[in-house]
Parts: C-alpha cells; sequence; structure tokens
C-alpha cells in the first residue's frame, strides 16, 4: 500500500509520497526559504543530500538497496525527519 505523509514543523510543511515506494519519493516542501535534503541509512551513514531545495523535489532511490531510510529535511529554523521504506 503505497501513501503519503505530511509532516509539520513550525514553518515547514513537508508531503513525502510514495511511501514505501521503489524508485521515486516525491517531496512537496511548503517553506518560504530554502531547504537542505539530507537521507540516511539505518546505521546513520548520510547517502545523499541535495542543498538549495525549493517547494518540489525528487529523490531517486533506485541505485539504493531495500530496507530503511531516514530523510532529513532542514531549514534556518526547523528540521523534519521522515521513515522511508524502499522495496
Amino acid at each position: 500500500m503505497q501513501s503519503a505523509v505530511i509532516k509539520k514543523a513550525d514553518n515547514l510543511s513537508v508531503k513525502f509520497f510514495p511511501n514505501p515506494t521503489s524508485d521515486v519519493v516525491n517531496l512537496e516542501i511548503n517553506n518560504d526559504k530554502q531547504v537542505s535534503i539530507r537521507v540516511f541509512d539505518l546505521l546513520g551513514r548520510q547517502v545523499f543530500e541535495k542543498t538549495g531545495v525549493s517547494e518540489k523535489a525528487q529523490l531517486d532511490l533506485t541505485n539504493f538497496s531495500s530496507g530503511v531510510y531516514f530523510v532529513e529535511i532542514n531549514s534556518e529554523k526547523s528540521s523534519i525527519r521522515e521513515k522511508i521504506m524502499k522495496n
């Protein structure tokens, strides 16, 4: 079952979908400033980073191993972390 997750923190709101995914996770970001996106594996190793993101982004997980990852979205004042399942 694929679904969307909406997370909110202060002035930052992010919609993650689909979750779980087999390839791409879409992000819709509601923030008046640019954000950074980082992805971590279960061992806490950073496996992806993108800065200067605003409004929409796609995380291509096609070449990632199946498993659980944590996506962290950071703005100047807020931070959101969400668990993503890769099939």
